[in-house]
């Protein structure tokens, strides 16, 4: 114990991890009260796997009672994936130290962590490698943060960009509408022109609302939202945007009745389903079928939630699904496809926003989004809204 402990002190001063200079007699009660005591988990480890002492804080970390359910186990055991350990033996066995090495572990839960190492590894009188000695330390919510902010800033940036281009389309569609009243004055009200003029209108007033909704994305601002019938809505909203889809894939609806309404806006589940439909036409280039449905929502028909902390309430949630039997995603995509920018689609074919805009919609409309997608065998995307409130009515 005193060599161990004599190799962690200098280990730690060298990191400026010391405590108050002490008799030598007196190191190994100091030390070992250090380590019992210490914020991070600290271990000793053999070379063939074993786990020789660890601290409190490591058993804490891990979801462990004590560090005596530790000593048991093998290194192994601790790791998502056993082999990493293997690779990293081989790696640092001659090595100097150890420096800000993360790892992928697992709690007792089976909760998967990331832990960054700092030790070294510790030698025999011949300089041949027994073992290591490591302090871990439990970077998940560290990481978690870092991921939230790089998005974040992502989302500032394609706020900003969105923004710009939203300005100046809106500019260019008032020079448009302003040539249509002024061709409509001078147009005979008998005149065929007089229904292309009430066309080109509608697609510019169309146009001018898709753009005051992108400008609220690039602002961040929430949409009014009022009790809507989801499943009228997609009715109505999906014949329009048939032309999105060639002649070679089909839709069907599977709309459930009598569903609770939604608190939602109807701009935005338009774009919503725009989006969807566009990317199901993309994973059937040789044709199939994509299915719209609404249907009250269960918790447990998607795994993978982006606000789970609704999950909860499933009776107050109504579902939209849009689903295909395409090219499918990997499970590397699936972590990515809310990333702004990111795109599978080859240069030019797309912008890699129309994900990032779906679940920013949908958070702002108070709802969670899950995918379920296999290569090979076809994507669902679920949308989850809530459903509105309605007050029984008062009696006198």
């Amino acid at each position: 114990m005193r060599a161990y402990t004599s190799n962690l002190l200098r280990w730690l001063r060298a990191r400026g991890i010391s405590a108050a200079t002490t008799s030598d007699s007196s190191d190994d009660q100091q030390y070992r009260e250090l380590v019992d005591h210490a914020v991070f988990g600290i271990y000793r480890s053999s070379l063939d796997g074993g786990l020789i002492t660890a601290n409190p804080a490591l058993a804490e970390m891990l979801g462990y009672s004590s560090p005596k359910e530790l000593l048991g186990m093998g290194m192994e055991a601790l790791y998502a994936d056993p082999a990493e350990r293997a690779e990293l033996i081989e790696r640092f066995a001659t090595a100097e130290a150890i420096e800000n090495l993360e790892v992928d572990w697992k709690r007792a839960d089976g909760e998967r962590i990331t832990v960054r190492l700092n030790g070294r590894p510790i030698r025999d009188r011949q300089g041949r490698p027994g073992g290591f000695e490591v302090i871990a330390e439990d970077v998940s919510r560290r990481r978690a943060i870092e991921l939230a902010l790089q998005q974040s800033r992502k989302m500032e940036a394609v706020g900003e960009l969105t923004g710009g281009i939203a300005h100046d389309l809106n500019n260019l569609l008032t020079v448009v509408i302003c040539a249509v009243d002024l061709a409509e004055s001078t147009t005979p009200h008998r005149s065929e022109w007089r229904v292309n003029l009430a066309q080109a209108r509608d697609a510019a007033l169309r146009s001018r609302e898709l753009i005051e909704r992108l400008l609220s994305f690039s602002r961040g601002q929430e949409p009014a939202v009022e009790p809507l019938d989801l499943a009228r809505v997609v009715a109505r909203t999906t014949p329009l945007l048939r032309h999105l889809l060639p002649d070679n894939v089909k839709i069907t609806h599977d709309l459930a009745p009598e569903l609770p309404k939604v608190l939602g806006h109807r701009g935005a589940i338009e774009q919503i389903l725009f989006n969807l439909l566009t990317n199901a036409r993309d994973a059937l280039p040789g044709g199939g079928v994509v299915r719209v449905a609404v249907a009250r929502h269960s918790p447990d028909t998607c795994g993978t939630w982006s606000r789970p902390s609704t999950r909860q309430n499933g009776d107050r949630l109504v579902c939209l699904s849009v689903s295909d039997q395409g090219a499918g995603m990997d499970s590397e995509t699936l972590e990515r496809l809310f990333e702004p920018f990111f795109s599978t689609k080859k240069e030019g074919e797309g912008t890699g926003l129309g994900m990032t805009m779906v679940l920013r919609l949908v958070e702002q409309l108070g709802g969670e989004i899950g995918i379920s997608s296999t290569p090979g065998a076809g994507t669902t995307v679920r949308v989850a809204l809530p459903a509105a409130i309605v007050e029984a009515p008062v009696r006198s």
